[in-house]
C-alpha cells in the first residue's frame, strides 16, 4: 500500500477512534480543539526535553504527536496527504520516512535531537496560531496551523521510521490502548 493510501486510511480511522474515545474533544469549538492539540504537542515536547530518555519514550512521543496531527487535520477537514508532495506518497510509508530523513541529512546519531527541535518548533507554531486566534488578531492563523501540523507529521514519520516502527501498527496499538482505558 502506498504512503498516500496509508495516510488516508489512518486519518479515517483516527476520526472513528475520536468518536469512540474523545467525544469531549471532538465536539469542542474549533479554536478550543486547536488549543487542546497545541497543549498535547507541548506536553510531548516537554517529555523529550527531560534529557537522556530511552528509545521507548521517544517512540511514544512520536506516535502521540502523529496521532494529534491526524486528529487536528480531521478537525480542519484537511487531508494529511496535503502535507506531502504527490511524488513522496507513491512508495511505502517507511520509504517516505527514509526519503524525508535523507532530505534532512539525518543519521541515527542526530535524529533524536532533530526530532525534538521539529516537535518544539511545530508545537510553538501551533500555540502562536492559537494565540492569534484567541486574540482575534489579523494573522494567517490557518496557514500557521497547517504548517505546524505538516512539520510535526513529517518529522514524526521520520522518527518512527528511524526507530524501525511500522506506523500503521504502532498507531493502531496506541488507539487500542486508549480505548481500553476508556472502558
Amino acid at each position: 500500500m502506498s504512503a498516500g493510501d496509508v495516510l488516508r486510511n489512518l486519518q479515517k480511522k483516527q476520526y472513528d477512534h475520536d468518536k469512540k474515545a474523545h467525544q469531549d474533544v471532538l465536539y469542542l469549538p474549533l479554536p478550543d480543539r486547536m488549543a487542546h492539540f497545541a497543549l498535547h504537542l507541548a506536553k510531548y515536547t516537554g517529555r523529550l526535553a527531560q534529557g537522556d530518555i530511552d528509545e521507548a519514550a521517544v517512540k511514544r512521543a512520536a506516535i502521540d504527536a502523529f496521532v494529534i496531527c491526524l486528529a487536528a487535520s480531521n478537525a480542519l477537514k484537511v487531508p494529511v496527504t496535503d502535507y506531502f508532495d504527490q511524488s513522496e506518497q507513491q512508495g511505502s510509508i517507511a520509504a517516505l520516512g527514509l526519503a524525508l530523513g535523507r532530505t534532512e541529512k539525518l543519521t541515527k546519531e542526530i535524529v533524536r535531537d532533530w526530532y525534538f527541535r521539529q516537535l518544539a518548533l511545530g508545537s510553538g507554531e501551533l500555540a502562536k496560531a492559537c494565540e492569534y486566534l484567541q486574540h482575534l488578531e489579523p494573522a494567517p492563523y490557518r496557514e500557521l496551523i497547517l504548517d505546524s501540523l505538516a512539520r510535526v507529521c513529517r518529522a514524526s514519520i521520520v522518527m518512527l521510521t528511524f526507530l524501525s516502527a511500522d506506523v500503521e501498527t504502532v498507531v493502531a496499538g496506541r488507539w487500542q490502548e486508549i480505548e481500553e482505558r476508556q472502558r
